[in-house]
């Protein structure tokens, strides 16, 4: 993750948005992803992308709709909440069998 951030950061210290010449569907995207860890102390010097992300968190429209996303986001735990979904699934699709052929 780190590295990314970095790289974002360096896109964003010679232009203002991540694709062409305005905000568009890019910075769109990746705004929530953003928002969700430029403010830890880990990036703070991650000043381009800590200004771009200032600039769109001050739209009221950005705001709004990162508030609708927030309250339509499911809340719901896969672990024991899928009937005949049991830890031997999981391993398969998720853990150390999901990989193996012969599971």
């Amino acid at each position: 993750m780190m590295r990314i951030v970095g790289v974002m950061d360096r896109h964003l210290s010679e232009r203002e948005w991540f694709a062409g010449n305005a905000y568009s569907i890019a910075d769109m995207a990746v705004l929530p992803w953003v928002d969700g860890i430029i403010h830890e102390p880990t990036f703070a010097d991650r000043t381009y992308l800590k200004a771009w992300a200032d600039t769109l968190l001050a739209k009221p429209a950005v705001r709004r709709g990162l508030d609708v996303e927030r309250e339509n986001v499911r809340q719901e735990v896969i672990e024991g909440g899928m009937k005949g979904f049991d830890d031997e699934h999981r391993s398969q699709l998720f853990g150390e069998k999901q990989h193996n052929r012969n599971s």
